[in-house]
């Protein structure tokens, strides 16, 4: 349906629903267009950004039943930093026990250095001038509408600022959802035609300038439990989901969608997103909206791939956890072969017979199938199937069932000897005065002690990191990140976790002995990697128990840690995929009582 006027809009494609609980729902929704603080020639003013805020308003009150008392718009000159960081506190302040609150930001984004702060993951002894526990090696910032360029104040709020923010909204209520339509990139400035691209360069001061010209950081009176930002742009939490329009070495494009929204211009993102909203029902949750989005917003923009982590199966601005089933995603369709978003990293195999369900399906007992496929050729990181029956109709976004019950790989056994990936993953004691003492050959830990990892990525494209962690009770969970498939790590960073604030401690949880051994593997790959399908939670068959742990300690001697370079003309961003795995591991002896 070509769509004209707004009431048309309201009319025809909004479907109220009534069923969606009677929580106190609040926004902050920000659309910035104009950026006066900036000469015309620069080509700054975007089109798009007040029309996704105008529309994410119409789908939150006609959809969700967000009352427009409770939705604060901040447009173009009205969004300035003063403005926007006093609507924060304002939230802070009214916001009650489990409500709801989403914060949506339309317009520029950009990057800075990562400055040296307190209570960072930086190795005392490095005398580095960097935050390493920024995966990007930056800092993400929104642009408010006066920020500028030099002489004009830098007033961009800083992914910290946000952060501090948020830990003390999500002390009052969990049910948070962020959307970020805007760039976090260094590259310059403009696309070509009729789209335009949400970024600026880097702010090129120095971090001493910046000290000077930006205003305290701290306004927002952030409480003494407040956490620096991590990576990408937030720390991953479960008491909050992000949505960002791409990854950290991307941008985020908008262009002109008059046939679809009464509006002109909108960006990717909330576009899609905003129409994947409209089809929401009880029981929809963040991973089931972001699927359709952030799929459609890369099958218009290939160089384009939007972000989630946080609360990915809560219900989609709703209070309620709605976890799926395990399972391998169908990622396109042509006839009867399909593309599953799992290969070799994954443990597929070809040959393999899978049983296929509806997009969204959270569980397969009771749902009835709509096909089923066969592995032919199993890839790096996806597999090429063949779809043998039909059921219903087989598209992309289907979930997936390997049909042989107890068939997902042991994650232990999925190696690949042939990467060429050049990265290193190392693991540390921490001693109680925060010096590192290297761990890769087996240490000796006592329960309680504490544990950090490093990962240094020695290639000039950016790689995807997953470490799982293996439980002595049969468990496999991802120890990093939480609440986000892979962490993106860009070409020559260094990045160590669990040596400042963060802290990791060994325990021998589900173990009845005195000693044993822990396992961790770091799975890095080319593109972004989910390993839920090879994890697992705790064995509770008595009689498969005893099967797991010669596995698990056979994992005493790790893997090589490094591979040989790859040659320079493949290490580029849009390089062939790879995968890499390393295993590390450690001996836990009980602490004496």
């Amino acid at each position: 349906m070509v769509l004209g006027t707004s009431n048309e809009y309201l009319t025809t494609q909004v479907r109220p629903q009534k069923e969606f609980a009677l929580t106190t729902k609040h926004a902050l929704l920000i659309g910035i267009n104009k950026y006066p603080c900036y000469d015309e020639s620069e080509n700054m003013d975007l089109g798009g950004c007040v029309n996704d805020a105008k529309r994410m308003k119409l789908v939150l009150v006609d959809h969700f039943k967000f009352s427009p008392d409770r939705i604060c718009e901040l447009h173009d000159e009205a969004a300035t930093r003063e403005a926007i960081l006093s609507e924060m506190e304002r939230l802070i302040k009214v916001v009650q026990n489990d409500d709801i609150v989403v914060f949506h930001y339309s317009g520029h984004g950009r990057r800075r250095k990562a400055k040296l702060r307190k209570n960072t993951e930086l190795r005392p002894t490095d005398g580095e001038k960097f935050d390493r526990s920024e995966g990007s090696g930056f800092d993400s910032t929104l642009m408010p509408s006066n920020t500028g360029p030099y002489p004009h104040p830098h007033l961009d709020i800083t992914d910290n600022t946000i952060n501090n923010w948020l830990e003390r909204l999500t002390a009052i209520t969990p049910n948070v959802t962020l959307i970020f339509d805007s760039c976090h990139s260094g590259t310059v400035t403009r696309g070509g035609g009729d789209v335009k691209i949400r970024t600026v360069r880097a702010d090129d001061r120095t971090p001493l300038e910046l000290e000077g010209s930006t205003p305290d950081e701290g306004q927002l009176n952030a409480g003494p439990k407040a956490k620096m930002g991590k990576s990408g742009w937030l720390p991953l939490s479960d008491r909050y989901t992000v949505i960002a329009g791409s990854r950290d070495s991307e941008t985020s494009k908008e262009t002109d969608v008059s046939s679809g929204s009464p509006f002109n211009r909108h960006g990717a993102l909330s576009y899609h997103l905003s129409n994947a909203l409209l089809q929401a029902v009880p029981g929809t949750t963040h991973r089931d909206v972001f699927e359709v989005a952030g799929g459609n917003v890369t099958a218009w923009y290939s160089t384009q791939h939007p972000q989630i982590e946080g609360a990915l199966d809560r219900e989609i601005f709703g209070t309620r956890e709605v976890p799926p089933m395990k399972f391998i995603p169908v990622i396109s369709v042509n006839g009867d072969r399909a593309v599953l978003g799992g290969g070799a990293a994954h443990g597929l195999r070809n040959g393999s017979v899978w049983d296929i369900y509806p997009q969204g399906t959270k569980q397969s007992e009771g749902t009835p199938t709509v096909g089923s496929m066969t592995i032919e050729q199993v890839e790096p990181l996806t597999s090429q199937a063949r779809i043998v029956s039909h059921d219903g109709e087989v598209s992309k976004h289907c979930r997936c069932i390997e049909r042989n019950e107890g068939a997902e790989a042991n994650a232990l056994q999925i190696n690949n000897t042939a990467s060429s990936l050049d990265i290193e993953f190392n693991i540390f004691r921490v001693a109680s005065n925060g010096e590192l003492e290297p761990a890769n050959d087996g240490l000796e830990f006592n329960t309680g002690e504490r544990l950090a990892f490093e990962v240094i990525n020695k290639e000039e494209r950016a790689v995807f990191v997953s470490i799982l962690h293996f439980g002595l009770n049969g468990s496999i969970k991802l120890l990093y990140p939480r609440r986000k498939s892979s962490e993106m790590i860009a070409g020559g960073i260094k990045m160590l976790k669990g040596a400042g604030r963060a802290k990791l401690r060994v325990n021998l949880d589900g173990f009845v002995g005195e000693k044993a051994t822990l396992a961790y593997k770091a799975f890095v790959a080319s593109q972004p990697i989910d390993l839920s399908w090879v994890c697992r939670d705790a064995t509770t068959d008595e009689a498969a128990a005893p099967k797991r742990r010669p596995k698990q300690q056979s994992a005493r001697r790790p893997t090589a840690a490094t591979r040989a370079s790859v040659a320079e003309n493949e290490k580029l961003l849009d390089g062939p995929d790879d995968w890499l795995t390393v295993t590390r591991s450690i001996v836990v002896k009980r602490k004496p009582h």
